[in-house]
């Protein structure tokens, strides 16, 4: 379930509140005391956080399936994205029992879809946010993020003093709508900020001519790549240099986006794979981003998100686990079989 972003803060008693922690959202299945963790692309993630996965596993039950976000700290205890994306990046198993030490994070749930073999994600957040507090899991990485019922101006004023993103609120009565961006859960940011994918680059210029000057960025609609603009200013140059060493071996002739391109310059288009957030003021009538910066890469997103693939409703998980994962289970065997596109039965629910 997906968050749309609202402008200003509110109260309400039908509402709860969160403060949004600047992590990687994290899907985490744990059966019969084996975990496994999913990436909001439904990557199998498990082996990046190996000190999660062991508490989590710690649960002995039925299929259990947890939603929440992965965060790593600075060095004054806040949320810190740059030090979650360096997590994030490492792939081999030495430098991650290292930064296990070096960097560790903790795991903020903050849903259940699956309760002991339960499929709940029909009943009302309230309830679902009850049995999430009986879960015998919060120990460790493990934490319940808090919730805050009806004063949602405070929570998000608190929050801003904190120097947190914003907050999210939470209708009480909402189900879970797996893989849908829903009215029912809103953001609402400090920042005006959204993800876009970058779809190519223009030329650089001066102190640029080896780099690139802005990136092309597009959103999806409907399964097909809309482009919204341009972000050429918040770079250093180590960042112009590390963008472009990802974008050159991805470019492509065809252009991935549908309409017309007004940026200056010449285009290098890319396939589209990689994620820009990107802070900017407001959305013009021509449905072009206003005084766009960027703030960081995505590393977490990649190629199309579930909810905008044509002819799928629900997201359908991915697993590629490490090579030094233990042996597949039932369910990893349904997954893999699956492939993109494919439907598998968890406790009699299709998914």
């Amino acid at each position: 379930m997906l968050a749309k972003e609202r402008k200003e803060a509110f109260s309400d008693p039908d509402w709860a509140f969160e403060v949004k922690l600047d992590g990687i959202r994290v899907i985490a299945e744990i059966k019969n005391g084996a975990a496994r963790l999913f990436s909001r692309n439904n990557i199998d993630i498990s082996y990046k956080f190996p000190a999660v996965v062991a508490s989590l596993s710690k649960l002995k039950a039925q299929t259990t399936v947890i939603d929440g976000e992965v965060v790593a700290f600075d060095k004054e205890g806040k949320p810190s994205f740059n030090r979650m994306l360096e997590r994030y990046g490492l792939t081999q198993s030495a430098q991650i029992a290292k930064a296990e030490q070096t960097n560790p994070v903790e795991f903020f749930v903050f849903d259940v879809l699956y309760d002991d073999g339960k499929d709940v994600r029909k009943r009302p957040y309230s309830d679902r946010r009850k049995l999430l507090e009986r879960l015998k899991i919060f120990k460790g990485p493990i934490k319940l993020i808090d919730s805050f019922p009806a004063e949602g101006e405070m929570v998000y004023d608190h929050a801003r003093k904190l120097g947190f993103e914003g907050m999210m609120a939470k209708r009480l009565a909402s189900p879970y709508l797996s893989g849908v961006r829903s009215n029912d859960w809103l953001k609402i940011k400090a920042l005006h900020t959204e993800e876009f994918v970058i779809g190519g680059y223009t030329g650089g210029s001066g102190a640029r001519a080896t780099s690139f000057g802005a990136l092309l960025l597009g959103k999806w609609e409907d399964g097909k790549l809309r482009y919204v603009g341009t972000s050429g200013g918040g770079f250093t140059a180590k960042r112009l240099d590390e963008i472009l060493a990802l974008l050159k071996p991805i470019e492509t002739k065809e252009s991935p986006f549908v309409g017309k391109i007004t940026a200056d310059g010449p285009h290098h288009f890319v396939k589209p794979t990689y994620w820009a957030e990107v802070s900017f003021t407001a959305w013009t009538t021509a449905g072009r981003i206003r005084l766009p910066r960027f703030q960081r890469l995505r590393l977490d997103l990649t190629g199309i998100p579930a909810e905008q693939k044509q002819g799928s409703e629900e997201p359908v998980v991915k697993a590629k686990p490490p090579s030094s994962s233990k042996a597949t289970l039932p369910l990893e065997k349904q997954l893999l079989a699956a492939g993109d596109g494919g439907i598998i039965r968890i406790e009699g629910a299709k998914v």
